[in-house]
Parts: structure tokens; sequence; C-alpha cells
């Protein structure tokens, strides 16, 4: 689990995760604005780099709910040895850890379409971006997901 220098408070890791996100959600769309005005021109004849985006951003989505539950499993054994001050700071800092992770995947799958589309100029290259944005806006973050999380997260440790 990733260790802040300060601790995240549970009564702002909603503020502190949804910020986060949204800048994740912003730099894709920064890039799709710019990508769109630098990739004018012909389109490739093979877009093979557009097609291995295409399946990438699909693995991305399966990434994206396979690497947050293994971050929580690998740290559930360290959140059981925790005291009960302890047990919500670690909490909201391994929510805000597990979501980072499963927002910058799919981040990531957008940003290599985005380039396969400057790269081929294949305009179907912003299906999986929208669709990994959609994706992302689905997963966006509240103080009450978190609170629903940490209270399930508590059942599961006692």
């Amino acid at each position: 689990m990733i260790q802040a220098s300060q601790p995240i408070r549970p009564a702002s890791v909603g503020r502190t995760a949804m910020i986060i996100a949204g800048a994740l959600i912003q730099g894709v769309v920064i890039f799709a604005g710019v990508a769109y005005f630098i990739g004018k021109g012909q389109p490739a004849q093979s877009p093979m780099i557009s097609f291995i985006g295409a399946g990438t951003a699909a693995m991305m989505v399966v990434m994206r709910f396979i690497l947050p539950t293994i971050i929580v499993n690998g740290a559930k054994a360290k959140l059981k040895e925790a005291s009960d001050s302890d047990l919500m700071p670690q909490l909201a800092s391994l929510y805000v850890t597990k979501t980072v992770v499963g927002m910058a995947v799919l981040e990531a799958g957008a940003f290599f379409n985005l380039v396969a589309y400057i790269v081929e100029k294949q305009f179907w290259s912003y299906g999986p971006v929208v669709f990994l944005l959609a994706v992302m806006a689905i997963s966006f973050p509240s103080q009450g997901q978190f609170e629903g999380w940490a209270e399930e997260m508590k059942r599961e440790l006692d």
C-alpha cells in the first residue's frame, strides 16, 4: 500500500479521489483535442497500431477491475493488524490508491488509442477513447462510495 507523507483524512477522501480522477479524465479530453488537430492527413493503408490500440482498450477495461482487487487483497493482511484508530486512515489511503490505479489504467488505454490516431489517422480510433472515457465517468468516485466501501471492508476484516 502506498503510504502518504500525511494520511488522508477519511472525511475528505471522496474529494481527494474526485480531484485526481477528474484530472485523469481531463488529461484524456485535452490530449484528444490535441491529437485531433495534430492527426490531420491521409489515413494509413494498414492500421495495425489502431487495431492493437482497440485490443489494448478492451484489455485495459478488464485490468481496471483486476488491478485494484489485487491491491486491496494485498493490503488486507496489514489492515487486519491495524488498530481501530489507524484503520480508517489506512482504508482512505487504500481507496485513493485503488481508485487512481483503476483510472490510470483506463487513461493509458485512451492515450494509446490517441497516439494511434496521430500516427495512422484512423478516426475510428476515437471510439475506444470515448468508451474508456465512459468507463472512467461511470467509475468516478465519491465520498458515499468510499464510505460504503469502507464499511464493507470493515465487515470483511472482522
